[in-house]
């Protein structure tokens, strides 16, 4: 059984031990200066300026979490900076991780957390051989699509590189900044999307198309950017070169067809494609590859990000899903493909539905004929 509690003073050797655990995983053993003594006075204060939830499993330390207390001046309301998340190795797999983040996150028990893929998109990427030829196009790696679902990521490069293009990745990661947009923290969002757009301007100058396949990130680079950064030249080019897959294979490659696909396709369309990006171009797309496509009028889905897993919002968000959502889906039968752009539609109708929720690059993908049998492109 895992136990979560807080540490006190009398825990410092514990805690301690712990640290110094968790720099020997990262091949830093040197690095950690602080002593058993300080964290005991510290913890002694009035008010400590850390605060610390032990974990242990069948009464064996298993792992730890240090956080602090922020404050956003924009929303008004205090939140915590989580500063180290450790599980000893010998512990892991057992769910201690996910018990430490439930309670740091105030998750609603009944809401699944997503798995962190094994491995990552850009992984993939570094020991792949990919398309040496074609119109160069970057590839934006969003958080969701790099740790949790690398296989869009892979199907949105295969399906590229099938319609003729050469797809680059940027050479480090990047954040368009809408976690901390969306909490108020407008200047780590200010600084995150500046070092984004550094990043890319050398790619926007030769005229390279961006493509982005989460659409939240997509409405941050082609509007929010605006405002966050001002309206002038750099930020108009990246607004212009942000495309989402359907944008970009209309506008691009309007001559490849994919396909034919014989299925009946419903659309769940993310809030921030309905409000900034537009559906039309996917409709297109959708067409020219041969679905019976169906774009469901059903509003939000509910998630709204971390919305749903929060345990104060997550019987809302259930409610807003029934709404129109899970009413629809439950209409469909069981050979019906449920298209979803966003992760967070993906992940509510996955665990509300119990029915597995496609990108279309993983649509795009399932029209491949296999790479030797692909003709060659003009």
């Amino acid at each position: 059984m895992i136990e979560i509690r807080y540490a006190t003073p009398a825990d410092a050797p514990l805690m301690l031990e712990l640290i110094r655990a968790l720099a020997e995983y990262e091949r830093l053993p040197d690095a950690v200066k602080v002593s058993e003594a300080t964290l005991r006075g510290q913890m002694s204060e009035a008010h400590p300026p850390f605060e610390c939830l032990i974990a242990e499993r069948d009464s064996v330390p298993a792992g730890f979490a240090l956080f602090f207390s922020t404050y956003s001046t924009w929303l008004g309301k205090s939140g915590i900076w989580l500063e180290d998340l450790f599980v000893l190795p010998e512990q892991r797999k057992q769910g201690v991780g996910r018990a430490l983040l439930r309670r740091l996150g105030g998750i609603a028990p009944a809401r699944p957390l997503p798995r962190f893929a094994p491995r990552t998109l850009r992984a993939w990427w570094r020991d792949s051989e990919r398309a040496a030829a074609g119109q160069d196009v970057l590839l934006w790696v969003d958080t969701f699509t790099e740790h949790f679902t690398p296989q869009v990521g892979r199907a949105a490069v295969e399906v590229l590189e099938a319609a003729g293009f050469r797809v680059r990745l940027p050479d480090r990661a990047l954040c368009c900044g809408l976690t901390w947009l969306s909490t108020g923290q407008l200047g780590a969002a200010r600084r995150r999307l500046q070092r984004a757009l550094d990043e890319l301007e050398p790619a926007l100058l030769a005229g390279m198309p961006l493509v982005v396949l989460e659409p939240s990130c997509a409405a941050v680079l082609r509007d929010d950017a605006r405002s966050l950064l001002g309206d002038g030249e750099r930020v108009r080019r990246l607004a212009a070169a942000t495309h989402t897959l359907a944008e970009l294979l209309e506008r691009r490659a309007p001559d490849w067809r994919p396909g034919p696909l014989h299925r009946r396709v419903v659309v769940q369309t993310h809030c921030h494609q309905h409000a900034v990006l537009g559906s039309a171009a996917d409709d297109r797309v959708l067409d020219r590859l041969g679905v019976e496509a169906v774009r469901l009028d059903s509003g939000c889905c509910g998630m709204a990000g971390n919305f749903g897993f929060e345990a104060s919002h997550y019987q809302t968000s259930v409610a807003v899903a029934e709404l129109a959502l899970l009413p629809a889906l439950r209409g469909e039968p069981p050979g019906t493909v449920v298209l979803a752009d966003g992760f967070s539609c993906r992940t509510q109708i996955e665990q509300l539905a119990g029915r597995p929720a496609l990108h279309l690059a993983e649509l795009l993908r399932q029209a491949l004929p296999p790479p030797d049998q692909r003709a060659p492109l003009p």
